[in-house]
């Protein structure tokens, strides 16, 4: 399992992870915890540099998504954190 989110509380970006060429895909995401308001984002680089929204990858809710990408890096990243947010998002 790759951990993206760790009871993440506040709002930023969680653990990079470098997937190495030719991974195979596709992989399991999955996203759980409180969000109390928070929005989690997967974003994607193809550089390591430049980060960019997976597209249907803004989560309020507890989900599984299959992902079917070819990338290197991969984090999530927290917004609008409230008072109890606690959250956690792997791949598998």
């Amino acid at each position: 399992m790759i951990t993206l989110l760790s009871n993440a509380t506040v709002n930023g970006a969680g653990t990079e992870f470098r997937f190495e060429p030719l991974s195979a895909w596709p992989k399991t995401l999955q996203i759980w915890g409180t969000f109390d308001g928070a929005t989690v984002t997967i974003e994607v680089s193809p550089d390591e540099v430049q980060w960019n929204p997976l597209p249907d990858g803004a989560f309020t809710a507890a989900d599984v998504k299959d992902l079917k990408i070819s990338t290197e890096k991969i984090r999530a990243v927290i917004s609008g954190a409230g008072a109890s947010t606690n959250l956690n998002a792997a791949i598998t």
